[in-house]
């Protein structure tokens, strides 16, 4: 009996003397989930930084702990949050490395899931091949292990991927085999999106009786649930079925519906977009009473919330609204506020991309940097284990160190290579930026204001109305096409032509604008560096046509030819020469910055693109005295230019 207590006791002192050991493990493995939960809820609530910061601590510590599970879960997120920053590389590299660990524990429910996850880094990228051969691993593997409801989710992620690829067909029948399993699973509540997704496919496709079929059969499901956040987005989705057929009556009633619901609910940004789309909609029915009320509180609680996309949608459709009611004043007051909101998420773009470079590069230096580490232990390695077995001769120590050498000296040149790769981009990004504000000349705005201003104090309202819908459009195509690297000649012509009207129309008519361009020479294919030619056009009037003596016209061609293979844009003036021009700005000590830029903007091009014929020449044109009688710039061009 006392033998078998003491067993007992020896048992359970053993028990506790481990106890320590298990509670440890499970404490760690909890505080691993936990850290991943607070990851997922900051990337989930747009706070990727601290998102990063918390899923990095679950990754260390199972790494610390081997909690494989744990660390494939915090790789895989960590892959996601890096997908929502931009940041591609490391997102791959992250979930290849979650796909590893689950692979080597034989999870193929997390294998089939982080395949899924890849697929949607490469859709994002817009690679749909490698998207789709990701999605359709995953769908295989959730085949084979009849897991039901992963089938339907890889369905419908496939089926947006043909979405995307405007492969309507075969998009349509992936969401319709995703909705036929969640109808066998009887998952009605997830059937709701499923018909969302389908009813988006059919509305790209202006099937509208089909797209409202199917957003209503989801709205039904989502008010059996009480799902009131889906409820809402599903009726203002259908209000805007309506808008798309021009029945702004339907459109009207479902997004009013829509506003009141949100209202309840308190989701501010989502009120926001209500307002805009009503405001939006009584303006296409000319009530411009009520259109002024929902868009000036859309406008109001944009500023609220710090909301620069709906400001900018708010200002512009008051604009607009105003336009129609010729209160002028009004008008300008918010087209500069859409002005203000659109650089100012230019700006924001802007530096996101610099950001998402700098990360990339940061990213692949750190790489390239374990891997001289490695490749400096397994020398190490490699040195000791001759040294032991074999007694190496000195020549081979000799020539494994110049091999280590060789080794460092490339992984050095190429990091100063991706480095300089780098610089490049970013120099090209600022003199983007800098071109930008070029293009609309603070001297050119503010006398374009005061022209209006003029015109109102003169009440000569109509002029001042020509004079603002001028600008306004000016301004908006300035905006719009600085968006894109490469324009056609059609789009920059009609630029440079609104520019030139206007500086005819606060000059009094003072000089001829001309176009010449062959027939065979095709505007609306053929392509140019946006907003490449106005600085140009820019300096041939300020300095050139405006210090023309009174009694002489000033005429200003463009003139567009194809010569071997390149495209020749001359900008030619009979202004007074750039002799004469320089002594008019060493006195009123104007700077011009247009046409610098554009010429450090043709050489970057020239590096970028390997392009060996881009140039700008500017020749000084002479009578037969020798006096000065214009100027003439030359741009040459390849035909077949590259984004």
């Amino acid at each position: 009996m006392k033998k078998r207590a003491f067993i007992i006791l020896l048992s359970l002192c053993f028990l506790l003397f481990n106890s320590n050991g298990i509670a440890m493990n499970v404490a760690d493995t909890t505080l691993i989930k936990e850290y991943i939960a607070i990851g997922q809820k900051l990337r989930k609530s747009g706070k990727l930084d601290s998102a990063l910061v918390y899923l990095e601590k679950a990754n260390e510590l199972s790494k610390k702990t081997n909690f494989s599970e744990g660390r494939g879960e915090a790789l895989y997120h960590l892959g996601l949050t890096n997908r929502d920053i931009g940041n591609y590389k490391a997102a791959l590299n992250y979930i290849d490395l979650a796909i590893d660990i689950a692979q080597k524990i034989g999870n193929k429910k997390k294998i089939a899931l982080y395949n899924n996850g890849k697929g949607q880094i490469f859709r994002k990228q817009g690679l749909y091949t490698e998207a789709l051969s990701c999605l359709y691993n995953s769908l295989k593997i959730r085949e084979s292990i009849h897991d039901s409801m992963g089938i339907a989710s890889s369905l419908t992620n496939i089926g947006s991927v043909y979405d995307e690829q405007r492969n309507f067909e075969k998009a349509i029948e992936k969401h319709l085999q995703a909705i036929a399993i969640r109808k066998a699973i009887r998952d009605e509540e997830g059937l709701a999106p499923c018909y969302g997704n389908l009813a988006g496919v059919y509305l790209e496709q202006k099937k509208y009786s089909e797209a409202l079929h199917y957003q209503s059969l989801g709205l039904e499901i989502e008010k059996k649930f009480n799902n009131k956040q889906d409820m809402a987005s599903s009726i203002s989705n259908i209000g805007l079925i309506y808008a798309t057929q021009s029945d702004y009556d339907n459109a009207l009633r479902y997004q009013l519906e829509a506003l009141k619901l949100k209202e309840k609910i308190g989701n501010q940004s989502a009120i926001l977009a209500s307002l805009i789309n009503i405001g939006a909609l009584y303006l296409s029915t000319n009530n411009l009473k009520q259109s002024e009320t929902y868009l000036m509180n859309a406008f109001n609680l944009s500023g609220k919330i710090d909301d620069l996309d709906s400001k900018m949608e708010a200002a512009k459709n008051l604009h607009e609204l105003f336009e129609k009611k010729k209160q002028v004043e009004k008008a300008l007051f918010y087209y500069k506020e859409f002005i203000s909101a659109k650089e100012k998420l230019i700006n924001i773009d802007n530096i996101k991309e610099t950001e998402r470079i700098v990360l990339n590069y940061e990213f692949e230096k750190r790489e390239l940097q374990q891997k001289a580490q490695q490749e400096k232990r397994e020398a190490v390695i490699l040195g000791q284990l001759q040294l032991k077995e074999m007694q190496v001769s000195r020549n081979r120590i000799i020539l494994a160190s110049l091999i280590a050498l060789f080794i460092v000296t490339i992984i050095i040149a190429y990091l100063l290579f991706k480095q300089n790769k780098i610089k490049v981009k970013q120099n090209y990004l600022q003199l983007e930026q800098q071109l930008l504000r070029s293009q609309m000349n603070p001297h050119f705005i503010f006398n374009s204001i005061n022209s209006i201003q003029r015109y109102i104090l003169q009440k000569d309202q109509q002029t001042a109305y020509d004079y603002l819908a001028k600008f306004s459009k000016l301004i908006r195509l300035v905006l719009n096409n600085s968006q894109e690297k490469i324009l056609t000649i059609k789009q920059e012509l009609d630029l440079i032509r609104l520019y030139v009207e206007l500086e005819q129309l606060r000059f009094d008519n003072k000089f001829e604008f001309t176009i010449k361009m062959p027939d065979d020479l095709d505007e609306e294919t053929l392509r140019v560096p946006c907003l490449l030619i106005q600085p140009y056009v820019e300096n041939a009037i300020w300095h050139g046509l405006m210090n023309l003596d009174k009694s002489k016209r000033g005429k200003l061609i463009i003139d567009l030819q194809a010569k071997d293979e390149n495209l020749l844009i001359a900008i030619e003036d009979n202004g007074i020469g750039r002799k004469l021009a320089q002594s008019y700005k060493a006195v009123d000590g104007e700077k011009s910055m247009g046409m610098k830029l554009s010429e450090q903007r043709i050489q970057m091009i020239n590096k970028m693109q390997n392009y060996e014929n881009a140039k700008v020449k500017v020749i000084d044109l002479h009578d037969e005295k020798g006096i000065a009688i214009g100027t003439r710039v030359e741009i040459v061009l390849p035909l077949n230019i590259l984004d």
